[in-house]
């Protein structure tokens, strides 16, 4: 059991770890939605702003080292809290760009920081809660991007139909826009049924599967935007660590 739960917290520190310096790969290159957010929306001055965002990619390197180097010392309490604060400010910064919805699409990013700090803890309550914490970050996720589905939102359609034009070039099928609606039907109400599911069951299965899901939207990126896409697609690294992680918590001898 406990090496299955050591498993778990690897997989999350590499997630975590990937997550944190692609975030930081992404600010340097491009301007982050936390500089959109304080230009745009809070009235911030430009050069202010952007010697804001430039700063929170040396603050990324350190969280990095943090999660990599840290996670079994003290100063890991502090890196978590940081990095879940970092999360929920660049999805609030993606919310203004994309919607209200789309913070709670990112709880991965910003509440299995905090899901770690605690399965690292040597008491079985934190472990449990940490556990708890996981399993509700990842149904919260799912939760969004399955209305999100069933709302046929843009972003989604266009995935979906990019990923339709590769499957044209190797097998020769065309997706229509209405056949890509009606598979967004169907991901939107698989989504909302494993939201709900993995909150109430301890199936390594249905975490297997959610983890192969979120490896697959996040490839949906790649194949969408080509090279440029490869960053947004590391961005989601925890929609592929968090389940995974569950699902080598929920060893079978923990059944």
């Amino acid at each position: 059991m406990e090496t299955s739960k050591a498993s778990g917290t690897v997989v999350l520190r590499v997630g975590l770890a990937l997550q944190c310096a692609t975030a930081a790969v992404f600010a340097w290159r491009y301007p982050s939605p936390i500089n959109s957010m304080l230009f745009l929306q809070w009235g911030v001055d430009e050069e202010v702003a952007f010697l804001i965002d430039r700063a929170l990619v040396g603050l990324l390197g350190l969280l990095t080292l943090g999660v990599l180097v840290l996670a079994r010392a003290p100063t890991f309490v502090a890196t978590a809290f940081i990095f879940a604060a970092w999360a929920v400010a660049e999805s609030l910064g993606h919310s203004d760009l994309a919607g209200r919805l789309s913070v709670f699409a990112q709880a991965v990013r910003f509440l299995a920081p905090l899901g770690l700090w605690l399965l690292l803890m040597r008491t079985v309550p934190s472990k449990l809660w940490g556990e708890r914490l996981l399993r509700f970050a990842i149904a919260l996720t799912f939760a969004v991007h399955g209305s999100e589905a069933l709302m046929q939102h843009p972003v989604f359609l266009d995935l979906v139909l990019g990923a339709g034009r590769w499957f044209e070039r190797v097998g020769g099928a065309t997706l229509t826009e209405e056949g890509a609606g009606d598979i967004l039907t169907v991901i939107g109400v698989v989504d909302l049924l494993l939201a709900g599911l993995v909150l109430v069951v301890r199936s390594r299965a249905i975490a297997l599967w959610m983890a192969f899901w979120g490896l697959a939207t996040a490839a949906s990126r790649w194949v969408e935007r080509g090279d440029d896409g490869v960053l947004v697609a590391l961005l989601r690294s925890m929609n592929v660590a968090t389940p995974l992680a569950l699902f080598f918590i929920w060893s079978r001898r923990d059944d």
